[in-house]
């Protein structure tokens, strides 16, 4: 495999682990929505939180190393 081939998966590999933060995030905020909805109080406890703000921030962090591999990436092709 190439250089460029290698930064290619990188970049997939990192937008792929964002999808699955993502997947989790909208789970807790179903769960959370289906609870309101039915009539409950929603469970809103600190872990709770702590999850949604560690996945997001977790989403950032990929999307960032993306960004820089994918501009890697763009410099490997034009040379």
């Amino acid at each position: 495999m190439d250089v460029k081939e290698d930064l290619l998966d990188k970049v997939v590999s990192e937008l792929f682990s964002v999808l699955d933060y993502a997947e989790e995030v909208v789970e807790i905020i179903e769960r959370i929505q289906r609870q309101y909805n039915a009539g409950e109080d929603p469970e809103l406890d600190s872990e709770i939180f702590f999850t949604l703000l560690s996945d997001i921030k977790a989403m950032e962090e990929c999307v960032i190393k993306a960004e820089k591999l994918f501009n890697e990436l763009r410099r490997s092709t034009r040379k």
